[in-house]
């Protein structure tokens, strides 16, 4: 080979080579990072993990709304009318002597849950946990607190420098999450695979028993009688045992295990989550996993630029007479925008899908409805409010002029959103 060959060949594979920088902005980026700052005016930047849970852009943030955002818009005289209705339907008579003596004390909106990917957040604003605000990417303040342990929770940042800095809540004034910086190294690697269950087969981004999803996380169990425990770093495969309350482990050098003996390798086990890019999140409950199979070369998911531009949801709602209202779309009278949540499970799966991913939701019954996403995948869902048990109904509020219109969720036939 001549001189003037070799070094054209060598031109070119270095051409095609990632530099390193890349690769590691590439491995990186799904990891939330952002800065933690105290009331003193004292910071710290690195990568944030809500302790032993979320880590990534596309984590969900739970908690609980203060109040209604949309309430201003409610005619809560037909609320209480049905709040009504639905309680005399379902209680004796005692029950509703007693309900009409406390009527004016009944809270006909009831609680609402805020739940978000901590990707489509800018920033929290912290109070003594009291009155907490998070500020979604479009500017949009929401008051929150009082359910769930995220709002709350004590944070570990990790700085590059040694171990992490574990920070409680209620000591911060505020989160500011930003970019991953091109250069960062991440502190560990996404567990990515494919999950067999009875159901079928789904790939993409893995958490075990709800928890652990990155190769740092630990795995715990009893083998041979005693303690023993590995990293999801060192794991290849985990599969239900055939005749025991246990997990056969494959790792990684080859060798097989089977353990058993807590919530991580037994039916304690509180399911497998699969993020998919066209399904969102699908959870395999236990009685319904096979196997998990781990890949990796996958990086950490989308970058934080992914969750810009996250705007309100916007459609038309028919109704079961056949009219037509459009506009601004506020689901079960508190979701209104295409980074909210819609929830649901069928055939003991559980869905967790942003209304972005959504194109239409057709109630099937009291508890049922059908929902098709921009993919053109079709879910017949049920088990939750957003699916029609206990549904709130749907608002619609004109893009331009005119007053909103109120419907219960008996009286809609189509929910169809706009991208």
């Amino acid at each position: 080979m001549t001189y003037r060959l070799l070094l054209f060949l060598c031109l070119v594979l270095a051409a095609g080579s990632p530099s390193p920088a890349h690769a590691t902005q590439d491995a990186a980026a799904g990891l939330i990072y952002g800065t933690v700052t105290w009331p003193d005016g004292e910071q710290l930047t690195g990568f944030i993990r809500w302790k032993n849970e979320e880590a990534c852009w596309d984590d969900l943030f739970h908690c609980g709304y203060r109040d209604n955002p949309w309430e201003d818009y409610l005619d809560m005289e037909q609320l209480r009318k049905e709040h009504r209705r639905e309680y005399f339907a379902n209680h004796g008579l005692i029950d509703r002597l007693l309900y009409s003596r406390n009527e004016k004390d009944q809270d006909v909106l009831g609680w609402r849950m805020f739940l978000i990917r901590v990707g489509d957040l800018q920033s929290i604003e912290i109070h003594d946990g009291e009155d907490d605000f998070a500020i979604t990417a479009d500017g949009s303040r929401h008051q929150i607190g009082g359910y769930g342990n995220d709002a709350g929770a004590n944070l570990l940042v990790y700085t590059g420098e040694g171990d992490p800095t574990a920070i409680k809540w209620n000591d911060l004034s505020s989160i500011t999450f930003q970019p991953v910086p091109e250069g960062a190294v991440p502190y560990a690697e996404r567990m990515y695979g494919t999950v067999e269950s009875q159901e079928g087969e789904f790939t993409g981004f893995i958490q075990w028993d709800l928890t652990e999803c990155l190769s740092s996380d630990i795995l715990d169990g009893r083998l041979n009688g005693k303690n023993r425990d590995y990293t999801m770093g060192e794991i290849r495969s985990l599969a239900r045992a055939a005749k025991e309350n246990a997990t056969v482990i494959e790792l990684k050098d080859g060798t097989s295990v089977t353990m058993g003996g807590s919530n991580d390798l037994d039916s304690g086990n509180r399911g497998i989550m699969i993020e998919t890019p066209d399904l969102g999140r699908v959870v395999v409950p236990w009685t319904r996993f096979i196997k998990v199979t781990f890949v990796e070369g996958h990086g950490t998911g989308n970058g934080r630029g992914t969750y810009q531009n996250q705007g309100p949801l916007q459609g038309t709602v028919t109704t079961t007479e056949g009219r037509r209202h459009s506009g601004r779309i506020i689901y079960d009278l508190d979701e209104g925008w295409q980074w909210d949540i819609f929830n649901g499970s069928q055939n003991g799966l559980d869905y967790n899908i942003p209304f972005s991913l959504i194109r239409s939701i057709s109630p099937q019954d009291e508890e049922t409805c059908e929902v098709t996403l921009h993919g053109g995948q079709v879910l017949v869902l049920s088990g939750e409010q957003d699916t029609g048990k206990k549904h709130g109904g749907v608002l619609v509020i004109p893009a331009v002029g005119g007053d909103s219109v109120q419907l219960l969720w008996d009286e809609v036939q189509e929910v169809s959103l706009t991208p």
